[in-house]
């Protein structure tokens, strides 16, 4: 039995919920917390970091045509 195989193909098949729930639980504590400029900032980079979980390839299209556009 391969415990570090079985962990990570439980992570993958489960990854949308467990960054989900990461998610909120990091956006209540900074909202308990009331610090208004780190959960904008936070919420700019969770909208990334679902795009990237929801949706990979459409990230990664979107992240090389950026490239090539700004370095071609």
């Amino acid at each position: 039995m391969n415990f570090g195989q079985n962990f990570f193909d439980w992570v993958s098949m489960n990854l949308q919920p467990i960054a989900l729930v990461a998610i909120v639980a990091a956006g209540v504590w900074l909202f308990i917390k009331r610090s208004l400029v780190q959960i904008i900032t936070f919420a700019f980079v969770a909208v990334l970091g679902v795009g990237f979980v929801f949706a990979p390839d459409a990230a990664k299209n979107i992240f090389l045509d950026l490239f090539n556009t700004i370095f071609n």
